[in-house]
């Protein structure tokens, strides 16, 4: 009988009080935020990208001690170039150096202008690394473009207010209509009319907001590897500096994986954890 009922109910609902065009309107307007969502990048990135496409075309690939070895001499090399700019132009006024020494110094310090975002950023990344030395057998970890993951676990982390919205809107139409026509209150004198009601509209609310969750999940996978080219998902999850603290053996397309399941999981535990206010409108 709360078999028949629960698809007595979703059916009522998504055709009846038209909760489809809803959950299609839904998707459609998630679908256009996830559009238009930028790329979390690195200001240093955006003003030297060319620097930093050639600087990783140098190091990509698994970390190794002479990587970063190379990556802390030359950024520490032009980081002392460019410090020493204004004790090298009273120099080269005062006579201390010639005109040759201060061309030559000159080349190095446009070269250094050029290059120290780009060494800089993946210099702070070889220091982050160093944390891993107290894990012991770990992976290496990697060196490659990592903003489009970052941006991808960033969007994917935050609480979807679209999706809060539709759960509430659901639930209204869950309930709503047959209070304000008085069904309801004929329903609660029936024999299926308590207890088999709020089962069968809990198991009915729960089924559309797990498949709108599947969905909204399998928008967001498409999405964002479309949009921020999602590749070399079997390197470390770690190899991102922000989950350098705490590692977990677990690689990129994993670590997604997993934080998609999170995702589908939010619609039945928030049924779950609100389950009390949604029986207080099926028993008032």
């Amino acid at each position: 009988m709360i078999r028949k009922l629960a698809r007595y109910e979703l059916y009522k609902v998504l055709f009846s009080y038209k909760a489809l065009i809803l959950i299609i309107i839904f998707l459609t307007v998630k679908a256009a935020v996830l559009c238009v969502l930028p790329e979390i990048k690195d200001s240093r990135v955006k003003s030297s990208q060319k620097q930093y496409d050639k600087v990783l075309s140098k190091i990509h690939g698994e970390r190794t001690p002479e990587k970063d070895a190379y990556i802390a001499s030359i950024y520490l090399r032009y980081k002392t170039v460019l410090d020493s700019y204004i004790e090298k132009r009273n120099s080269y006024t005062n006579g201390a150096i010639n005109k040759d020494e201060w061309e030559a110094y000159s080349k190095d310090y446009e070269q250094a202008k050029l290059y120290i975002n780009a060494y800089g950023i993946f210099y702070e990344k070889e220091e982050a690394f160093k944390e891993l030395k107290s894990f012991e057998d770990l992976p290496s970890a990697a060196y490659f473009y990592d903003y489009g993951w970052i941006s991808a676990f960033t969007y994917m982390g935050f609480p979807d207010p679209v999706s809060f919205l539709l759960i509430l809107l659901l639930a209204v139409k869950m309930i709503c209509p047959e209070t304000d026509s008085g069904g309801m209150s004929i329903n609660l004198t029936t024999r299926y009319g308590r207890f088999p009601l709020f089962l069968s509209k809990t198991a009915a609310l729960l089924l559309m907001l797990c498949a709108a969750a599947i969905i909204s999940a399998a928008l967001e996978t498409v999405i964002f590897k479309a949009r921020f080219a999602l590749k070399e998902s079997y390197w470390p999850i770690y190899s991102i500096p922000n989950y350098v603290k705490y590692p977990l053996r677990i690689s990129l397309a994993r670590g997604f994986l997993i934080l998609t399941l999170t995702v589908i999981r939010a619609a039945g535990r928030f049924l779950r954890n609100n389950t009390d206010s949604f029986a207080v409108f099926n028993f008032a």
